[in-house]
Order: C-alpha cells, then structure tokens, then sequence
C-alpha cells in the first residue's frame, strides 16, 4: 500500500514542477465576439500590465510565483482544496496573495445545505495551535 503513495507523489511533484507558466506572461485578454483586428487595435495598458507582472513575480514577502504556484498546486492535485489569502491595502490593492493550507479552511452550511449568503460567515480556518494530540509520546 506505501508503494502507491509513493507512486502517487512522484506523479504529483512532476506535475507540479510543470503546471503553470511564468507571471511574466501577462497580457489582455480577447473579450466576447471581439474578432483577432479588434483586439490588434486595442492598446493595452502596458503600465497596469508591468505593476501585474511586478505583483505576481513575488505574490507576498516569502515566496516567488514558482514557489507559490508549487504549493497551490500540491493542495490542488493532494487534497483538492487549494485557498488563497488575499491582503488588501485601506484603499483596496492587493498587497499580499498567498496560498494557505486548504485543509484548514471549513466551509459553512445553512439549514438547507448551502453555503450561507452574505452577511453569514460561508467559510473560517481553523486553528490547531497542536491541541489535536498527534503522535507525540508521552514519557
């Protein structure tokens, strides 16, 4: 049974060293029925689209984009429960995006079985701080 785990990690750390494109790569978008002429006309805005590409070279302080995307990734394919954390300035702009653990994050259901609408908490993540026991020995 160890093998298969084994088996199934090696094919996860593969695809994770493999799964996504460089943040460099920013560009617009073609938008609904815009035709291939439209878009060659439309002048993006190459200042919005460095600050972007700036962002997400390094999404917060402790990670680059490759070293965030390989962690989304293995929540992804291991527990398929990939969460991000959004920080947001007084004023609005994202100042720090982070992949958080997705097991830790519980969602919230109503009396019917669906996620509550706003202003009712849909999810929370909770916090072990080692109160679970684990496999610590007790001497």
């Amino acid at each position: 049974m160890l093998l298969m785990y084994d088996l199934a990690r090696i094919i996860i750390e593969k695809r994770r060293g493999s799964g996504f494109a460089d943040a460099d790569q920013c560009a617009p978008e073609t938008q609904g029925g815009e035709s291939a002429k439209d878009y060659a006309k439309r002048k993006p805005d190459t200042a919005k689209l460095r600050d972007i590409e700036q962002f997400l070279a390094h999404p917060n302080a402790d990670q680059c984009w490759s070293q965030f995307m390989r962690q989304l990734l293995d929540d992804m394919l291991v527990i398929d429960a990939a969460s991000c954390l959004v920080r947001k300035s007084a004023k609005g702009a994202v100042y720090d995006f982070r992949a958080i653990d997705g097991a830790q994050i519980a969602r919230y259901f109503d009396a019917y079985g669906c996620t509550p609408a706003p202003p009712s908490p849909a999810y929370a993540q909770i916090w072990d701080a080692g109160q679970s026991g684990g496999t610590e020995s007790r001497g």
